[in-house]
């Protein structure tokens, strides 16, 4: 009988191991990109983040993060929010 509980106990513990090592692997929230806003699908591994720029602002770089061992990457270089300057000279006479 003893036996029986301590295989039982056992085998709980595995089974909870086994449920922290698999969401050890999430991310945390995608990282902040200023000038952007970002959705995503959720933060387990293969999920993914997309990132859109404000009005006004030009994308530079990967618009998608996908989660990888706790990790946000992208598959192209970083992403940045340009501002879309148009510049004017005017004189007075």
């Amino acid at each position: 009988m003893l036996r029986h509980i301590l295989t039982i106990a056992l085998l709980s513990v595995l089974r909870t191991q086994s449920q922290t090592t698999t969401s050890s692997l999430d991310c945390t929230s995608p990282p902040y990109i200023a000038n952007a806003n970002h959705s995503e699908t959720g933060t387990s591994p293969g999920s993914i983040a997309t990132y859109t720029c404000y009005p006004g602002f030009r994308t530079i770089g990967s618009v998608q993060k996908t989660c990888r061992n706790r990790q946000w990457v992208s598959s192209g270089p970083s992403l940045y929010c340009q501002g879309d300057y148009t510049w004017s000279i005017g004189l007075v006479t």
